[in-house]
């Protein structure tokens, strides 16, 4: 079995062939399966020494595909940090759900060790956290229902920013004026005098 690696066309590194060893030919044999899986990880291995930076694709399929492996072998701390490879390389093969559904599923004491592996603070801590906290951002905008009854400022602002479209009460009672019409008028200090007669 073998899997093409590298972009035809685009790339000027080399195209490079991955050669996959065969399937067990009994999938329900636990050992069988383990060893493939193992004969798997240090096929991927061995191509990612041999991969230079500069072919950035094939080196980011290969830490993509280790990472899966490693997960099915049980091996989550190894499988993410794999994962936080492909930060430095090319985050358009980042799994952000598996990545996500894999911190979930894990026991408190296998959460401490991830907190506690250097290499891992900025994926717990900064990338994951950042991503989810846009796509909350965007599911609310988009699930933003319009009001059936004209708001006065106070309530529009409210709306507005649990929708995450506007966070900034300053910017929101901006946005109020400017779809209101314009701030209301101040009236004249000075108001004029009627002369009588």
């Amino acid at each position: 079995m073998s899997k093409t690696l590298g972009r035809i066309g685009k790339s000027k590194a080399p195209l490079r062939t991955l050669y996959l060893p065969s399937f067990p030919c009994d999938p329900l044999d636990s050992l069988s399966v383990s060893l493939y899986y193992t004969k798997l990880i240090v096929q991927i291995s061995r191509t990612i020494d041999q991969t230079g930076i500069e072919d950035s694709e094939a080196l980011a399929v290969c830490f993509y595909l280790r990472g899966i492996v490693r997960l099915a072998q049980g091996q989550s701390l190894q499988a993410l940090l794999d994962f936080q490879n492909l930060e430095k390389i090319d985050m358009n093969f980042f799994p952000w759900d598996l990545v996500k559904h894999t911190l979930n599923s894990m026991t408190p004491e296998q959460l401490h060790t991830v907190q506690e592996t250097e290499e891992l603070k900025g994926l717990f801590y900064g990338t994951m956290q950042k991503h989810w906290d846009t796509l909350k951002q965007e599911e609310s905008v988009k699930n933003f229902e319009l009001p059936k009854m004209p708001l006065n400022k106070q309530d529009f602002r409210i709306h507005i920013q649990a929708a995450g479209i506007v966070n900034n009460p300053n910017n929101t009672d901006r946005l109020f004026d400017i779809l209101a019409g314009g701030p209301p008028k101040k009236e004249n200090s000075k108001k004029r005098k009627t002369k009588r007669k």
